[in-house]
């Protein structure tokens, strides 16, 4: 049984979990890989487990996530500490998000702002897709996430937000050149679809939902950035799921929905851990507070 980690160990393990590899953490600690390796074995002999997978990138075992919660909610909490003990010295503190692409591009950055600024607090958010940024969470990387999946990990808490509705569009020329005869199963196979990435399923489910349709039947336009993405149907380079958080008022006259009336709501709950930081609590409460006025619910 160990007693305490050694901090040059535990910050080794960080630094691998941050950069994917030995030699990146290397780098970022100003050490050699074999410095990285030493430090890293010592540690998982001290815990009697392995906690990286020497891949590439590297994979942070079962044991490797509980190590790494463990530090981040320990770091998190001495921090917190440090700033209501010596609060003249007005510190920084830095948070782990994880947060959806649509999100970040509409309404979450102007619902956090305010309380980032006064609080102190500097961000270092993370991008994945709604269905993924549990994992996050999992893996240790994040203190909080917005995520699509309702249950709550062992020690977390999970609270709904509300919903991102999101409709299937495209321009009116866009309409014009490849739905002039209407939007179905014949056109759709036919007509430029957009996709964020690999991960994005909405038109998936849309496509199947109210056609009985695969995505993968359609020519599809690959374009992972969600201001990009919605300029591009803008644009009429295609047709796909925008959340009603990206549209604006111009879109009125340029935009219609391909099928009116049908839509995807999304569900996201803001998942953080439970401890005693009163900022990340704090911070849980206003976004939850600045979703309502925001999110469909």
């Amino acid at each position: 049984m160990i007693h305490d980690f050694d901090p040059r160990q535990t910050q080794a393990f960080i630094a691998i979990l941050e950069g994917g590899s030995f030699e990146a953490a290397a780098q970022k600690l100003n050490i050699t890989p074999a410095a990285i390796s030493q430090r890293i074995r010592a540690l998982e002999n001290a815990l009697g487990a392995p906690l990286v997978q020497r891949t590439r990138p590297c994979q942070v075992t079962r044991q490797g996530m509980k190590l790494a919660q463990f530090i981040r909610k320990r770091e998190l909490l001495f921090k917190d500490f440090q700033r209501t003990f010596f609060p003249s010295e007005n510190q920084f503190l830095e948070l782990n998000i994880s947060v959806n692409n649509d999100s970040i591009g509409s309404w979450f950055m102007p619902a956090i702002s305010t309380f980032v600024i006064e609080n102190r607090i500097l961000l270092n958010i993370l991008l994945i897709d709604q269905d993924l940024t549990h994992r996050h969470m999992e893996e240790g990387l994040v203190v909080a996430a917005l995520s699509s999946n309702q249950q709550a990990m062992r020690g977390c808490s999970s609270r709904f937000l509300g919903n991102l509705r999101y409709s299937m569009m495209a321009s009116r020329e866009f309409m014009q050149r490849w739905f002039s005869l209407g939007f179905n199963r014949e056109t759709a196979v036919q007509a430029p679809m957009l996709i964020f990435d690999q991960n994005d399923l909405l038109q998936e489910q849309f496509l199947k939902k109210y056609l009985g349709l695969s995505q993968s039947a359609c020519p599809c336009h690959y374009i992972p950035a969600s201001e990009p993405f919605t300029d591009a149907i803008r644009l009429g380079l295609g047709y796909g799921m925008v959340p009603h958080t990206m549209l604006n008022d111009k879109d009125n006259a340029r935009l219609v929905q391909v099928m009116p009336g049908a839509y995807i709501d999304v569900p996201l709950y803001w998942h953080q851990w439970n401890q005693e930081s009163a900022v990340l609590s704090a911070l849980g409460n206003e976004v939850a507070h600045r979703a309502e006025g925001v999110l469909l619910q």
